[in-house]
């Protein structure tokens, strides 16, 4: 039988541990690099993949939808005729309820859609006549058919598609409205 010391019996199991402990580690250590190159696939994918068109459109949409409400508003204080009036005040509770339809599908959707206007100084120094104040309307209203034109043609999901045809429904009957007043108008 061979004679150990106890020295010799140390040294032994200090490199077997030593030997244990690197190869481990380097176990981990690739573990880790296989992890983090997953990691930065899936991130650079995702970052190169994301292009959220319809968060953008929805967000032009409401802008100009609020624009509406701000813009009936202002000349509901002008002179106008009770015929102005009385449509600027259906097309401001129109509008209110669609952004209510575009507030419920944006949450559903997780989407954050900022409340920009046009500027209140530039609407509290205009004088809004009768005939300026329907062709802007119309021209935002036209603005808002092409944006859900947009929106239902290029998006693959269901909610947008249906909300893109039940607002594009409304904002037609609208323009009917405008477009009628200003025939009347401009008669």
């Amino acid at each position: 039988m061979r004679k150990t010391t106890p020295k010799r019996t140390f040294y032994f199991y200090l490199l077997l541990s030593s030997m244990t402990l690197l190869s481990v580690t380097s176990c981990i250590y690739n573990s880790n690099k296989k992890e983090e190159s997953i990691f930065d696939s899936v991130t650079k994918n995702s970052n190169a993949e994301f292009n959220n068109n319809e968060a953008e459109l929805l967000a032009k949409f409401n802008e100009q939808n609020l624009n509406i409400i701000l813009i009936s508003s202002v000349v509901q204080r002008n002179e106008v005729s009770d015929d102005i009036r009385n449509l600027a005040n259906k097309l401001i509770q129109k509008h209110q309820d669609i952004e209510k339809k575009v507030s419920e599908v944006s949450k559903k959707k997780l989407i954050i859609i900022p409340a920009s206007l046009f500027e209140k100084n530039y609407l509290e120094n205009i004088q809004l006549d009768t005939v300026k104040y329907l062709e802007m309307v119309n021209n935002i209203l036209h603005n808002q058919v092409s944006n859900l034109t947009k929106l239902s043609s290029e998006t693959t999901d269901t909610d947008y598609k249906i909300l893109a045809l039940q607002l594009k429904v409304r904002i037609v009957s609208n323009i009917k409205l405008v477009q009628s007043s200003l025939y009347n108008n401009s008669l």
